[in-house]
This record gives C-alpha cells, sequence and structure tokens, in this order.
C-alpha cells in the first residue's frame, strides 16, 4: 500500500461540508468532532483547527509509512460556501482515511470519527436515493 498526503482541496471539501451542508440538515454531521473537542459549528475557528488536525494526521501517516521522509508539506485552509455532493464530499473523506491508514494513525481518535463519518455520510447518501425511497420496507 502507497500513501501521500492529499491536496488541500481534499481536507477544505470536508471542513467546508461541515460548516455550510445545507444538503442534510436533519443529520447532525458536526457531532463526532465535537465529541473530540472541536466546538463546530459554535466557535468559527474550530473549523480551521479541525482542518490543520486532519492535515497533521495525515502528514503522521505518510511520516509513518515512509520513514526516511524528511519533506515538508504544506496545506491552505480555505472554506467555501459552494458545498460540494455529498458523494463527492463522501469521496473526497474515503481518500483522507485510506491516505491516514498507515502506522498507529488507525488508532486515533480523531482517524475513528472521520471513519465514523465516512460511514453516516455513506448511509445517509443511500437513504436519500430515490431507489431506497421506492424500494420495499417490511
Amino acid at each position: 500500500m502507497s500513501a501521500y498526503v492529499v491536496d488541500s482541496e481534499t481536507i477544505n471539501k470536508i471542513v467546508s461540508f461541515l460548516n455550510f451542508s445545507n444538503e442534510y440538515v436533519y443529520w447532525d454531521h458536526t457531532y463526532l468532532f465535537r465529541k473530540l473537542g472541536y466546538n463546530i459549528p459554535y466557535i468559527v475557528d474550530d473549523y480551521e483547527r479541525l482542518a490543520n488536525d486532519l492535515f497533521q494526521m495525515n502528514v503522521n501517516a505518510v511520516k509513518q509509512r515512509y520513514s526516511g521522509d524528511t519533506e515538508e508539506y504544506t496545506y491552505q485552509f480555505r472554506t467555501s460556501i459552494n458545498v460540494r455532493p455529498a458523494v463527492e464530499v463522501y469521496k473526497a473523506a474515503q481518500c483522507l482515511c485510506y491516505q491516514c491508514s498507515e502506522g498507529n494513525v488507525p488508532d486515533t481518535s480523531l482517524y475513528k470519527a472521520l471513519n465514523q463519518f465516512c460511514s453516516d455520510l455513506a448511509e445517509v447518501i443511500i437513504a436519500n436515493m430515490p431507489e431506497y425511497k421506492s424500494a420495499y420496507w417490511g
């Protein structure tokens, strides 16, 4: 398995979704991160703190995978009110999870929260599909 540090846009899609998503207003998609001390959506600066921590988690995983890695990685935080579709956010979150699945990173609370966010988001996406809504329940 190989690992790399994702681009800033990947993390920014996730954080923007947490910040501005109106698509699934009935689903509290921030609770997993609030449990870790990120006071979102109540403290705006915590979005940037979460984004930076996600980036550092990714760098940590890559450095554990490639022990001789001395590259300096950079991240540029930016949220957007033009939130991407949930499927695109799901793919970004899955990519980040995969790139962070090295060394002891999967044992961290932040990784577990991100992984659970992916699962929750997938469930919500499927539950909103016309095929699901029209399928027999019984």
